[in-house]
């Protein structure tokens, strides 16, 4: 569960707009951050993640504004295996 929703599919769109990212040399753990900095962001907390979505996160825009600033978990690392990648890096 992502931002109080369930994701169990990643639709096409969203892994074209992630692997499009990834091929503009942005890393996996930018992808890990953008997700982060969504859910410890005030507007989308108290709007309940309302309009969050892969698709929405994976804009280039958007992924641009939250993907550089780093939020850890209480143990003090990021969390690296919110998403599946092929041995190429693209997202399964």
């Amino acid at each position: 569960k992502v931002f109080n929703k369930k994701c169990r599919v990643v639709t096409e769109s969203a892994k074209r707009q992630f692997n499009a990212r990834l091929k503009q040399k942005y890393t996996k753990q930018d992808i890990v951050n953008a997700i982060i900095n969504i859910s410890k962001n005030k507007y989308h907390i108290d709007t309940n993640f309302q309009h969050v979505t892969l698709e929405f996160i994976s804009r280039p825009d958007k992924f641009e504004k939250y993907s550089h600033v780093n939020y850890f978990t209480d143990s003090g690392t990021t969390n690296q295996k919110l998403m599946k990648y092929d041995d190429s890096g693209q997202i399964l």
